[in-house]
Formats: C-alpha cells, structure tokens, sequence
C-alpha cells in the first residue's frame, strides 16, 4: 500500500500582493505526474487547500480540475480534511458528488465518528489502509462554551475533547480493522508541541480556543501513520518517522526562501511505515537580501546578470536614510526579470511605534489576539490571562434572535445563530434598500437597550418602529457572556380602549438568567438598563461601537482636522471624563482655598481663659474634691450598718420556708411509703422477666403452631372438596367437547350445501343486476336518442321555415335586381352617348357618324341613384341565394341524421324489450334459490354458524384444559399440605419439650426470688415505664431531702456570719444617710460649674491647636491641588482633555497595530512627530515608508478603519466581543481590495468571531457562504430566509 501525503496548498495565496496562479496550477499538474509515477494507491491532504474561507475563482477552478483528473491516475482514492484556513462548509458541498469520483472530503467535525473513517483500497481493490480523517477542530468543537475565568482549566477541558476526538475515531478504526494487517492512517491540522517554525513563513498563528500547541500524547498509538498539516516546514515529530509534517508545496513567505519543498510517500509492508521525500520543483524562485545599500544592489546586479526570474525581499541595514524604498527599486527596470516585491529599511523610531512596550498599551495589551504558536511552553499551552476581563466579564456572543412586528418585518420571526450553518462564523445579511436589513441590529438594540440608534427611545409616547397596521412588538436577543446564558426581552402594544389617553401601553421589559430554569435579574425599564450594563459592561452607545461596528464612523476620525479628530476621539473612546476631571479639578481647587480660608477665621472663635480664672477654679475644684471624699467614706458606713438589718430580717424569712418546706417533704415521703415497697417487689420481680419472657416465647409459638395446624387441617378439607368438583367438571367438560365435535360433522355436510346454495344465488343476483345496469343505459340511451330525434325534427321544420321565407325573398329581391339593371343600363346609354365623338366609332355598334344621339332626359340624376341600388340588389341576391343554399345542406343533413336516429331507436327498443326478458327469465330462478336455501337454512350464514361452533370447540378444549390442569394442580395442592402438616406436628412436639423446660426454669427462679406461684409474680412485676416513673419519684424524694439538709447548714453559717447588731437603730440611721446625701449633692453641684468651665476652657484649648494643624495640612492640601490645577485644570476642561487625547491616540495606535498585524502584514499605524493627534500609516513593504491617512485607497481604508474598531472594541471596556456586524457598504471597493477585505474578515473569523457584513456587493454576497436574505413583498413588507431562519406564526 502507497499513500501520498501533502498539505497546505493555500491555493489563492499572494505574495507581497502578487498572483501565484501560475505557480499552483503547475504544482497540481506535477503531482497528478508524480502520482502516476510513484503508482501511488491513496492521496492525503492534511488541510489548507485554500488560503482563504472565499478563495478566487480560479484557486476553486484549479482545484476542481485536479480532482478530477484523478481518474486518471493509478491513486484509487483520495482523502481530504479542512484545516484553519478552510471554509468548512465550501469544502463540503461539493461532497455527495465527489465520494461518487473517490475524493473524500472532510470539512467540519462529524457528531458520529465512523463519517470520519474512510477505507483506502490498494492496487488488488483490497482494503490496504484505513484512514482517520479528522478536520482542524476549533474551540467550540472540543468544548462548547465553558463558564468560570480559569484558563487553565479551559486549556485541559480542550485538550482532553482533543484527544477524546481522535481516541474515539481511532478506536472505531480498530474495531473496523478487526485484527488485519492493515495500516490506520490518521490526518491532523494542528501545531504539534516540538514543531520548528520560522519567522514570515507564512504559517498564520493557531490556537485551540487555550490551547496552543498539542502534545503528541494526544494521537492514539494505534495510528500507524499521523499526517500532519499546518507547519510549512517539513519535519517529524517527536523524532518518530511515523509522526510527520509534509509541509506547504510552496514558499509561503521570505521565510522560506531557498528551503526545499516536499510531498511524503508514504509505503506500508502490513503496518509498518516507511517515509520516502520526494522534492518538489522551483517554479518561481525567491530570495531575501539582507545587508547595506550597496551590498543589495551588488547581489540585484548578479541577479540581473544571471537571467533568473527572482522575487526579492530588500532588508537594507541602513538606518535614517531617507529614500532606501525608491533608491532600491530603481534598481530593478520595470518588466524585468527580478522584482522587487518587498523592501524593509531599518528605523529605530518604528520599533518603538510597533514594539507595544510600555505603560501607555497596557490595557490593551492583555487583550491583544493571543494564538500564539511560537509563545508556548514545554507542554505547548500558551501562556494567556483568562477569556474576557478580570472581574467576572467574558466574550459576548450572540445566540438567539427573536422579534415581531418590527419594520417592514411583519409576523414573528426567530434567527438561531448557534445553527450548524454559522459553524463558518462569517455570514452576510443582503437585500435590497429598505427591505429591513438593518431591522435585524435594531432589534438586538431594542431587546437589550428599549432604543435603538435611529430612535432615541421607545416609549408610551410614541413607537415608530412597529409594523404599520399591527398591535404589538417585541424583540428578545439571548447571549452567551462568561460562560452564562441570558435573555434580554422588549415588548409593548397598543392600549387596547377606544379613546385611551395614550395610544401605546407603557413597553414592558425582562433580563433573565438561563440555566437550570429561568432567573428574573431585572423586570423593569430602568432597573433592566442598569442590569444588561452590569453584566454586559456596555451602555448603548458603547455597544453600537463595538458590536456594530460604524466603519464610516472612523473614516471620518481618519480623514477630520485635528479639532474634529479630537471631538471624534473623545466621543468614540469615551474620553470625556477626563474633561470633566478637568473641571472637577478647577472646581475642586476652588472649594479647598475657601476652606483654608474658612479654618482661619474659625479659630477667632475659641478664645481660651486667663491664668488667674484658670487657677482659682482648679483651686475650688481641689476642696470639693477633698470633702466629697469624707462624705462618701461616712455614707458607705451609714449603708453598712443599715444593711446589717436587712440580712438580718432576710434569713428569718428563710429559715421559716425551710422549715415550711420539711414538713412537705416529711408528708409526700409517708404517703410514698406503700409504693416504695410495691417498687421493691417489682424490682425483684424484674429479676425473673427474662425467664418468663422465653416461655412466653414458647407458648406464642405453640399457639401459632396450633393455628397453623388448624388452617392446614381445614385447607386439607377444602382441598379434598375441590379435589372432587374439579373432577366432575373435567368429566363434564370432556362430554360437552365429545358432542360438540359429533354435531361439527353432521354441520359440515349441510354447511356446503348452503354454501353452494349461496354461490349460486349470488351468481344469479349479480347477472339479474349487470341486467338492470343494462336496461337502465338501454333506456337512458333510447331516451336520449328519442329526445336528439325530436331535436333533430324541431330544427328541420324550422329551417324549411326559413328556407320557404327566405325564398320568397330571393324572388322579390330578383325582381328588384333586373329592375335596377334596367335603370343602370339606360343610365350607361346616357353616359356613353355623352362621349361619343364624330368620326369615332361607336364601342356598340361600330358606326363613326351618330347623326341623333341619345340626349340625356332631366332625370338624369335619378337613373344616377338607379344604378347604385342596382349593384346593392345584386350583392344582395348573391348574398340570399348563398344563404339559401346553406339552408338547403343542414336541410339534407338534418334528414339523414333523423333517418339514422329513427333506424336506432328501433334496434335500441328491441334489445330493451330482450334484455327486460332475460332479467324476468333470471329473478325466476333466483327466487327458486333463495327459497330452497331459506328452507334448508333459514336467513342463518353458515361461516357465523361454523365460528360459534368453533368458539364453543375452543372454549370447551380450553375447559378440559383447565379442568386437568386444576386437578394436577389440586394434587399437588394436596402432596403439599400433608407435608407441611407433617412438619407442623412435629414443630409442636418439640415445643412442648421447650415449653416445659422452660416452665421448670422459671419455677426455679420464682422460688429463689420468694414468688410462691407465678400469679403471685405477675402481681408484683410492672413494666418498665412503671417501675422508671417510681424510681424518678423516689430519686427525686431523696434530692429534695439532700437538698434541705444543705440548705439548713447555709442557714448555720449565715446566721454565725451575720455577727452583732450595730450601736445605732435603724431609724438614725436613714436620718444621718439622708442628711450626708443632700450635703454630698449640694457639692457635686457647685463642683460640676467649676469643671465646667474648666473642661470649656480645655476644649478651647484643644479646639485652636486642631485647628492651627488643620491650617497646616489645609494648605498642603490647597498647594497640591493648586499645582495640579496649574497642570490640568480649567473651567472649560480643555486643559487635561488635550492632553489625555494625545495619550489615547497613542495608546489606540498600538492596541491598532496589535488588531492590523492580524489582518494585514504590510502596513502598521504611528502617530505623527509633529501633531499628536495626526495619523500615519507605515508601509513596510516600502522600505517603511509614512504616508498620511488622507491618502489611502478604498481597501486601505477598511483594513485600517476595521482595525481601530476592533482595537476599541478590546480597550475601551473590559469586555470581549465575539459577535460583530459591519453595517457598511462595500460597493466602491475595486475586485482586488474586495478580496483584501475578505481575507481581513476571514482572519478576524479565525479568531472565534462571528462576523456579519451588511452588503448590496453581488461579489460579497457570493463569496461568503451563509446567507440572511431579506425579500421585499406586497404591502411593504419583507420575508427573512437563510440558516437559522424561522417564521413562527
């Protein structure tokens, strides 16, 4: 078995903008040669057959064209995978037709695996290998969409459904190989870990959604041979011949320049691989100069010299010269061999431009298109931040779209973007003008935001946008952002009263959460806008810059003066709050100068006390102080003494409930006294419930067992009974089925006589009914011709009538006729007497002397009138006379026709009267029939008759069937019933033995406990919750007696402790504490002025130095803001505004370049020397050369404008939007910048956008796959079709 392996044709691929289609169509042709020659079996391309999702024309052409001249090579198939570059869906339509030539193509992963495994026959047309044919697999292929911000994890959730992909392929492929010696062969588009890259190899970056490079230990080791596509440079992986990259056919870039290109032949003896290189030939050579000026020009002069055709890439090491770009060109003449496609120059001020180092990119630089292929670690994960920003953001994309009643859309409408055909990720909405195509981006507006950007608001006050004629709207867009699903809906109607205030009902508004069920976050107007900001981080205006892009929008910024550029810049980037930070800072200065003057003037206001007033106070306050003291010590020996008698009069209380409470306890213990002892007895009663528990055990069981034995005795006796009926049943049954099968013979015979009966009789019925069919058409038919006959005669008699009418006016008009040709004859003898000349002769007679002629009488003018009514009696004689003869032929056809119908009906009234015989002759015999069957059998059918006796047949086997098996079952009823009857009996013997073991047991311990019977024992034993409830009383009998018995010793001890009665009685002594306590007042009263002032004056005192330090740090305060306002602040804002748009557009010129060197690698973006607001765009393949953005073609204007939209979209807000639209025309881009733009949105499709481009260019429209067509109809109104498109109504 022989395969050959290639990739990366990138056919439709340029180079530095110069057609190559002369190159790919002699590769192809080269291969279908080296096919032949090498007798290949098989042909494998590992993706990247075309350059670009839309390739050109004639790239398709080439392509179709190789396939199929296939056939005319010994290669019996062929299998082809999609890779990054690959439309999927191009690919794969063309796929029914080409599996027919052989060609297996494979564009988009499959859901089930075997449509991806494919059986390569060998030169025998045996199966000589299989083949795993799996496409380029993106993100959402392997993983779908993931919530959560870990990259990590991501990475491992896409490399594990990576390797799950090919390991349940690979693993049908084996259970296909079924143990035969034949090679599985397995296809791959992907960066594998280890691969070798080199710089402006045309190889365009690749990731797996985190996933950067693919460890080898992904691919299942039961693949034989692993043809890899992708990397341009031929190499194997891993070290492992069997693991390989054939690499691009031709030189991709400058990269490449003078490496050989190559295709693999791949030969297998049974399983084994072995790889064979086979060159591919130099069509166009190309070559990189590096070096000085001059150096460059020497090595251009050898080329020129030499003859070569040579595409050449100057890189000139000359730094500042200006000039490089031309001076190196003119070198080379026009038309010459040598072109010169590129030229670098080397400048140190560009590095720095396109570096995007620095604080001034930081923002954008986290959000920069990271899919790298050359940043990956060992195990080939590229190192990146999470998807989306850092505070539980994410990529943006739209899933659903669903409306009514908007525009010129009438009816329900739902647009799935999640279906297989967006799979592209690059879609068109077309349509002619006003057919609503921008209706589809109002309505995502209207769902998330109630507005739209033709229409401020939505509300009660007015609604433009719904349907004319219809009574409701609404739209609701679902999206996909972080990993969560949400729903945004927007709906109002009309007010439904005749005469309402207002016409429309206020909009009503919903923002949900989807998951496991609905989550309602907002259901109001207001609260909902807050909400879709929140989790969206995009306001309206934000998010019609950045999910509908306004390209127009930035070919204005691109072309306006340095104030329009700046008004543009503030609106579009949101920068205006750095003019009002600007003002803030002004207003802010303002406000900390008055307070500064404001502490000044406060600290007149806190004036402390002199010295001297200061001291006496403190002087007052020291004997206040003193004796407040001495009255407090006196006070506190007054209570002491007083509180010596409240101890006192307190424990005599006591001592009087103790005693009151023993004589309780003294009274419950005799009355617990009986069931004290009744508890001693049930607790030696308890010593024996174990014993009597087992022999009541014993004598339960022996009743169940007597139980048992009486149930089975009876069921024995029942048995026996049932025994005896199911016998005579079953004898019963087999009378009954004897008799019955006796009277089915004697039935039998007389069944086929009725049978015979029946057919004769239906016999008879149905020629007496074909009769009656008969002489029915027979009269209808002789009535029809009796009508047609009378018809016939009526008309006859009517056109005789006429003919004898019109005769007689062909005699008068006759008569008129010759009377008119007199008259017309005379008139002529006038006429011509009138020209009759002497000497002439006379066209009559002859005679040329007409002594008398005719003179003309005064009614000349009569016999005139005369012979014009003559010619109208001749035409109209002609005219009757033909009439007439007319008449004459319907007259002899209308006879014959009534001949005819006069001889018919006479045939017809004798075949009626035969066919009425025949059908009395018929009904005879039926009649004789039916009454010799109703005589043999009545009106019974003898198929009901055989069923019924058939069903009693059946009943009465299935009787007799029952009937024994109920009595082979009653047998073994009874066989069953004896036994366990037997077992019974022995069970209860053994009990006995039991039970009186038992019975001597516990008689035993009864004696030893001092139970002289067992009713004895049973009297006194109680159950457990008796004898638990009694012992809780007798415990809690004895607590309340420990308890008094502490309670009487406290009493002791207090009563020693309270010691002897005080000298004084307790009446003095509330005397003398009430006159210490007024005394005590009176001073605290006077003392608390003195501290009064005093705290006042210190307050002051700590008031004045706070406010000297706020002083000092109110005028830091004021020198800092002074100094800043002095920097950027004004009352107009304008100061820090400039200033802040200068570092925005630098910042927005590197987050450019970051977005254009993914979608272009010629140009490059810098921010002018002279005017920082002013727009440059860097031509590297000039020799770096600036040119200002004034002067760019219509193609240049789109790469640039997309790619400021697209680096504002990643930097202004910390979000990631994966769907876009571009609302924008196309039409005044020539064929070639069409095709630059497309490739600059199939690169941005690359990246896991979905993009749709809004467009009237028939070109566009064809080039892009998926479309959302829009069709005007009658009304004014449109139809939407395409993927995904449903009308729901």
């Amino acid at each position: 078995m022989r395969i050959l392996h290639t990739s990366d044709w990138h056919l439709g691929r340029k180079l530095c903008g110069q057609e190559r289609a002369d190159e790919f169509r002699r590769f192809l042709d080269w291969l279908t040669d080296t096919l032949i020659c090498e007798r290949a079996d098989a042909l494998v391309v590992a993706g990247d057959v075309f350059d670009s999702y839309t390739p050109p024309l004639w790239a398709q052409s080439l392509y179709y064209r190789f396939l199929t001249g296939l056939s005319r090579t010994p290669c019996r198939s062929a299998v082809i995978v999609a890779g990054n570059h690959d439309s999927a869906a191009l690919l794969d339509s063309p796929r029914e037709l080409l599996d027919r030539l052989d060609v297996h193509v494979v564009g988009a992963p499959a859901q089930d695996p075997g449509a991806e495994i494919f059986e390569l026959p060998d030169a025998q047309g045996k199966t000589g290998a299989l083949c795993c044919a799996v496409p380029f697999l993106r993100s959402r292929d392997l993983c779908g969409a993931m919530s959560g911000e870990d990259a990590d994890a991501i990475a491992r959730a896409e490399l594990d459904g990576f390797a799950k992909h090919y390991a349940d392929v690979c693993a049908l492929a084996e259970t296909r190989r079924a143990g035969r010696d034949v090679p599985i062969v397995a296809l791959g588009h992907c960066f594998a870990a280890g691969g070798a890259v080199r710089d402006d190899d045309g190889v365009r970056d690749l990731a797996v959604g985190s996933l950067g490079a693919v460890p080898l230990s992904a691919f299942p080791e039961n693949v034989d041979y692993l043809a890899l596509g992708h990397l341009h440079m031929p190499q194997t992986c891993g070290g492992r011949e069997s693991r390989r990259y054939s690499g691009a056919p031709l030189c991709m870039g400058f990269g490449e320049a003078g490496q050989k290109k190559q295709v693999c032949v791949v030969d297998f003896d049974g399983r084994a691989a072995s790889v064979r290189a086979v060159d591919v030939p130099v069509w166009q050579e190309i070559l990189r100069l590096k070096g000085s000026f001059d150096e460059i020009a020497a090595a251009l002069s050898e080329l020129e010299r030499s003859g070569r055709s040579v595409w050449v890439e100057a890189d000139c090491a000359d730094e500042g010269a200006r000039g490089l770009n031309d001076r190196i060109r003119e070198l080379t003449g026009d038309g010459g061999a040598v072109k010169i496609l590129r030229v670098k120059v080397a400048d140190a001020g560009l590095a720095e431009v396109f570096s995007g180092a620095g604080d001034l990119n930081e923002d954008w630089s986290e959000r920069a298109p990271n899919r790298g292929r050359r940043g990956g670690g060992p195990d080939g994960r590229v190192s990146r931040s999470p998807r989306g920003h850092a505070d539980g953001g994410g990529a943006m994309r739209l899933c659903r779209l669903h409306f009514k009643n908007l525009n010129s859309l009438a009816g329900e409408w739902n647009v799935d973007f999640e279906s297989s055909e967006f799979r592209g990720g690059l879609f068109a909405i077309t349509g002619p003008t006003g057919a609503g195509k921008s209706t589809l981006l109002d309505a995502v507006c209207l769902a998330l935001y109630g507005r739209t950007p033709r229409l401020e608001r939505v509300n009660n006050s007015g609604n433009e946008i719904m349907t004319r004629g219809e009574r409701e709207c609404f739209a609701e867009a679902v999206f996909e952002i972080g990993g969560e699903r949400y729903s945004a809906f927007w709906s109002q109607k009309k007010s439904a009263r005749k005469g309402a205030a207002r016409e429309w009902q206020a909009p009503k508004c919903r923002f949900s959460r989807l998951g496991h069920g609905e989550e309602v976050l907002a259901d109001s107007v207001s609260s909902m806008a807050k909400k879709v900001e929140e989790v969206c981080r995009l306001d309206f205006e934000r998010f019609t810059r950045t999910v509908m892009l306004p390209q127009g929008g930035f070919a204005a910024f691109l072309q306006a003066d340095g104030a329009d550029r700046a008004k543009l810049l503030e609106e579009l980037t949101g920068a205006e709050i750095y003019r009002q930070i600007s003002r803030e800072v002004y207003d802010r200065t303002k406000r900390e100068r008055a307070a500064l003057e404001q502490l000044r003037a406060s600290q007149a206001e806190h004036a402390p006390l002199s010295d001297e007033t200061r001291a006496a106070a403190q002087r007052r306050a020291a004997v206040s102080e003193t004796r407040e003291k001495e009255l407090r010590a006196l006070e506190k020996e007054l209570r002491q003494a007083l509180d010596w008698y409240s101890r006192r009069d307190g424990l005599a209380a006591r001592r009087a409930e103790h005693e009151r409470a023993r004589d309780e306890l003294n009274e419950e213990q005799a009355a617990f006294a009986p069931q004290a002892e009744k508890l001693a007895r049930a607790e030696r009663a308890a010593q024996g419930g174990d014993l009597f528990a087992a022999l009541t055990r014993c004598r339960s069981r022996r009743a169940d067992a007597e139980a048992e034995l009486k149930r089975l005795e009876t069921e024995a006796a029942v048995g026996a009974q049932r025994r005896e009926e199911t016998e005579r049943w079953r004898a019963d049954a087999a009378e009954k089925l004897a008799l019955l099968k006796k009277k089915h013979g004697e039935q039998a015979e007389l069944w086929g006589k009725v049978h015979d009966l029946d057919r004769e009789i239906e016999s008879h019925a149905l020629r007496c009914h074909e009769q009656e069919i008969r002489i029915a058409e027979l009269e209808a038919s002789f009535a029809a011709g009796d009508a047609q006959d009378i018809a016939v005669l009526g008309e006859l008699n009517q056109i005789k009538f006429e003919a004898e009418a019109m005769g007689k006016s062909l005699a008068g008009a006759r008569e008129e006729k010759e009377q008119a040709m007199a008259a017309m004859y005379r008139a002529d003898l006038s006429m011509l007497s009138a020209r009759l000349e002497e000497g002439k002769p006379c066209p009559l007679c002859g005679a040329v002397h007409h002594p008398a002629p005719y003179q003309r009488s005064v009614l000349q003018e009569e016999e005139l009138l005369l012979h014009q009514s003559a010619e109208k009696a001749a035409r109209k004689v002609t005219d009757l006379e033909r009439k007439l003869a007319s008449m004459q032929e319907k007259i002899t056809t209308l006879q014959m026709e009534h001949k005819r119908l006069s001889t018919l009906g006479q045939t017809e009234q004798r075949s009626l009267q035969d066919a009425r015989e025949t059908l009395s002759r018929g009904r005879e015999n039926l009649e004789s029939r039916q009454r010799a069957r109703r005589e043999l059998f009545g009106e019974r059918r003898p198929e009901a008759e055989a069923a019924k006796l058939k069903e009693k047949l059946a009943a009465a086997e299935s009787s007799l069937a029952e009937a024994e098996s109920r009595r082979h079952q009653s047998a073994l009823d009874a066989a069953r019933t004896e036994t366990e009857l037997a077992g019974v009996r022995e069970d209860l013997a053994e009990l006995e033995g039991e039970i009186a073991a038992a019975q001597a047991q516990f008689a035993e311990r009864l004696k030893r406990l001092g139970f002289a019977e067992e009713s004895a024992w049973q009297t006194a034993a109680l159950s457990e919750e008796e004898i638990a409830a009694l012992r809780a009383c007798s415990e809690e009998l004895w607590r309340r007696e420990e308890s008094l018995r502490s309670q009487a010793l406290l009493l002791d001890e207090e009563e020693r402790a309270l010691g002897d009665a005080p000298e004084r009685a307790a009446a003095d002594l509330k005397i003398a504490l009430e006159a210490c306590g007024t005394e005590l007042t009176e001073l605290l009263k006077n003392r608390g002025a003195d501290e009064q002032t005093l705290r006042h004056d210190d307050e002051c005192r700590r008031r004045l130095g706070e406010l000297r330090q706020a002083e000092a740090r109110q005028r830091k305060i004021y020198d800092l803001w002074a100094r800043l306002n002095d920097r950027i602040g004004s009352a107009s804002g304008d100061q820090f505004s400039r200033y802040v748009q200068g570092l925005t557009f630098r910042r927005l010129v590197r987050a450019a370049n970051a977005q254009l060197a993914q979608l272009s690698e010629r140009y490059r973006l810098k921010a002018a020397a002279d005017d920082a607001l002013r727009l440059d765009v860097v031509d590297l393949w000039q020799g770096g050369e600036a040119r200002t953005s004034r002067n760019l073609s219509g193609g240049e204007s789109f790469i640039v404008s997309l790619a400021l939209a697209l680096a504002l979209s990643h930097g202004m807000k910390e979000v990631e939007v994966d769907s876009l639209f571009l609302d924008e025309g196309f039409g005044t881009l020539d064929e070639e910048t069409l095709e630059t733009v497309l490739d600059c949105l199939n690169r941005l499709r690359e990246s896991g956008k979905l993009v749709g481009v809004i467009s009237h260019v028939k070109t566009l429209r064809e080039r892009i796959d998926a479309h959302l067509t829009l069709t005007p109809g009658p009304g004014g109104h449109s139809t939407l079709s395409g993927p995904g498109c449903s009308r729901l109504d």
